[in-house]
């Protein structure tokens, strides 16, 4: 048995002419049944088959065939028949799609596997995308509408964005539902997450109750060191939380009130200065000593200018004392 290559020979009219097999290497015993074999494998077109021998890497010569010609439907047939087999192919995919879906309509989204949430995510973008370029056919229709209307799908769909399904994708024609649905979401998390600021910014204003009734009624250098540090640094740490969201009332209260302590900033420049006057290795040893060096640029701006002129030492001092915007 030898090898053929069988080509449909083509004029310049019909080489733009696509969704054709036109050509194929054949096993056969001779030219004549590579001939009839290609035929079969085909879709029979109106034109001169060449036929040539495989030889290695090159072909020998080559013989030509047309006695199919007289009896093979035209370009036009053949493409109607096709468009209707494909029709069926997909009319029958939807179906076993739509049939396969049904079979977890009991269960809903949330109990379907990672791997069929995405496969019956795609299938529905798919015919989104199709939609584009023709009507749907009716199994498709069906498919949609399971899946648009299928138990659950709305509600784990939206936990995507807290990181739930992360692995499932949304094409575009999906994001404005999905941004809706995003912002919803977004402002629930946003509820939830200012009550908890609120909640903790409650409880460390009740630890340092003491020491916010120290600045109402002291100048700076009456503070106690320790009540001096907590206070700078929950300062420090609202600048970068600033950065993130709005000040909470209680959180605005604070700062006014620091902003406004008798003798603040003197004292502050004087200790950041008497820390820059120590020796390199011994600047910012101490957290009262690496605070102030980064903190006084801080303590003597003004809340309206740009805070990130700044970030840098805000960074610092939130990390060395612990405190989180």
């Amino acid at each position: 048995m030898k090898n053929y290559y069988c080509e449909y020979v083509r004029d310049e009219n019909e080489a733009n002419i696509v969704n054709f097999t036109w050509n194929l290497e054949i096993a056969a015993d001779s030219s004549r049944e590579a001939y009839e074999l290609f035929l079969e494998k085909t879709d029979n077109l109106p034109f001169k088959i060449i036929v040539k021998e495989i030889y290695y890497n090159d072909y020998l010569a080559a013989e030509a065939f047309d006695g199919h010609i007289d009896s093979a439907r035209t370009v036009e047939e053949i493409v109607a028949v096709n468009k209707l087999k494909d029709e069926q192919k997909l009319r029958k995919s939807a179906k076993n799609y739509e049939d396969e879906l049904s079979g977890f309509s009991e269960g809903g989204y949330l109990l379907l596997s990672v791997e069929d949430k995405i496969k019956f995510q795609k299938v529905y973008e798919s015919y989104a995308e199709i939609m584009q370029r023709r009507g749907l056919y009716s199994e498709e229709v069906d498919f949609v509408k399971l899946w648009v209307e299928f138990k659950d799908r709305e509600l784990g769909q939206n936990m995507v964005d807290v990181g739930i399904f992360d692995s499932i994708s949304f094409s575009d024609h999906l994001k404005e539902d999905f941004e809706k649905e995003k912002v919803k979401s977004e402002r629930a998390l946003e509820a939830k997450s200012i009550s908890n600021a609120r909640a903790e910014a409650e409880r460390f204003h009740s630890l340092l109750s003491e020491a916010l009734k120290e600045i109402e009624t002291k100048s700076y250098f009456e503070l106690e060191v320790e009540d001096r540090i907590i206070c700078s640094g929950y300062f420090n740490s609202l600048i970068a939380t600033f950065e993130k969201r709005g000040l909470l009332p209680i959180e605005i209260k604070f700062i006014k009130g620091w902003q406004k302590l008798k003798d603040r900033e003197l004292g502050e420049s004087l200790l950041a200065k008497n820390e820059m006057a120590k020796p390199k290795a011994q600047q910012g040893k101490s957290p009262l000593g690496n605070m102030l060096m980064a903190g006084m640029a801080i303590s003597t701006m003004k809340l309206s200018q740009d805070i990130g002129e700044v970030s840098d030492q805000v960074e610092n001092i939130s990390e060395g004392f612990g405190f989180e915007g």
